[in-house]
């Protein structure tokens, strides 16, 4: 039986919470999350720390409480989103509070929507976005305030208006003759608060010139040689054990399902990490095409362990891939090594190796009579057991 861990981390849990909250907020808001990688990678990050963070020792109750938080906060950024876009499209912007959320939660558990209204104003004022008409600002007897009003270019403001620090008046508003600036405002002042500020500025940017990093690089090529293992799933030492953050990983993109989708998944248990990475850009060399594949956020590590069993799969599914490291005979007097040639093409770099500190790399060189290599080398002895592997198809995970 598979363990808590394996279970809450598992593909069909994390789609079957991801889609029930789906279905809640689009209820809420006619807003589909199910293809926003920002709130699926929010999610899927925030599910590894509640892991690690939760009190809870069952299946049930983790997932209740991580969807009662998510939940919340993904709903929270889709109303911030749609009252910002609002915001930008008015020119006057009056913020209404939303309707109260639906009682979908699991087990019946509702959202304090007051709470929610509660924080989003807060969180409005304190971004200095007006959520009502001040108190202070007299408007004409004879004008009907209604929502969403577009203020017209030729309004006429009464003499008085106290004109609050943060309001910025639109430059098409005409503001009548007789409004008064207050006379403690010193143009000198202003100027001199610029001065500062880019001062200020200045020396921040020096401060964040950062040193280049070292790189910590680990191939799939240098994997532990298990029985099992393939460029997908194998794993590694640790050499260094000086790593600090997660910044890419550089794959050649295949024919296979792995790359059916510009996203795919890595998992590294002993950090902790169970991530999607998203194709930022390609390279083009010796015939294959690599893409180099980042995460949304930065992704910290704080752990150093001896090994590191990596695992590469799609989004969808988990897919189980033969072992890539083919086996091999040496036939000396055809200078041919005999084996079922798969995943090798001609021109392809190789590793050729064995128990017997044989290690050389290669071109290759596909004998175009029989299923085997041409190779020629005195070092190698006739009938000699080799482990092929093909260089170019190998992965690299880079960490800082």
């Amino acid at each position: 039986m598979s363990s808590i861990y394996d279970q809450y981390h598992s593909d069909k849990n994390i789609n079957h919470l991801y889609t029930y909250m789906n279905i809640i907020l689009e209820k809420k808001t006619n807003i589909s999350i199910l293809h926003n990688i920002e709130y699926f990678n929010y999610f899927s990050n925030y599910l590894r720390e509640h892991f690690l963070n939760s009190e809870k020792n069952t299946l049930q109750d983790l997932n209740h409480e991580l969807i009662q938080i998510t939940l919340v906060e993904i709903y929270k950024k889709i109303v911030i989103s749609k009252k910002e876009k609002e915001y930008n499209n008015d020119p006057m912007p009056i913020i209404k509070e939303e309707n109260n959320m639906d009682a979908d939660i699991v087990n019946n558990n509702k959202v304090d929507n007051s709470e929610i209204i509660e924080k989003f104003n807060t969180l409005m004022i304190d971004r200095k976005i007006p959520t009502a008409i001040d108190s202070n600002i007299q408007v004409k007897e004879n004008i009907q305030v209604k929502e969403n009003i577009q203020v017209k270019e030729n309004i006429q403001v009464k003499e008085n208006i106290q004109v609050k620090e943060n309001i910025q008046v639109k430059e098409n508003i005409q503001v009548k003759e007789n409004i008064q600036v207050k006379e403690n405002i010193q143009v000198k002042e202003n100027i001199q608060v610029k001065e500062n500020i880019q001062v200020k500025e200045n020396i921040q940017v020096k401060e964040n010139i950062q040193v280049k990093e070292n790189k910590i690089m680990y191939s799939s090529f240098n994997r532990l040689k298990e029985e099992n293992s393939t460029r997908f799933n194998y794993k590694i030492d640790n050499q260094f054990k000086q790593i600090s953050k997660f910044t890419k990983l550089i794959i050649p993109i295949e024919k296979i399902l792995l790359f059916t989708s510009p996203i795919i998944k890595l998992n590294i248990s002993e950090l902790y990490l169970d991530i999607y990475l998203t194709l930022n850009k390609t390279y083009s060399l010796s015939g294959y095409n690599y893409g180099e594949y980042i995460p949304l956020e930065t992704i910290n590590i704080n752990k150093n362990p001896d090994r590191l069993s990596v695992k590469i799969n799609n989004i969808y599914e988990n897919i189980e891939y033969e072992n890539d490291i083919l086996n091999g005979i040496y036939n000396k007097n055809k200078n041919r090594i005999d084996l079922e040639i798969v995943d090798i093409n001609q021109d392809d770099i190789i590793n050729i190796s064995n128990d017997k500190n044989i290690n050389i790399f290669t071109e290759v060189d596909i004998s175009p009579s029989t299923s085997g290599l041409i190779m020629d080398n005195s070092d190698i002895e006739d009938k000699e057991n080799l482990n092929i592997i093909n260089m170019n198809l190998q992965n690299i995970i880079i960490f800082n």
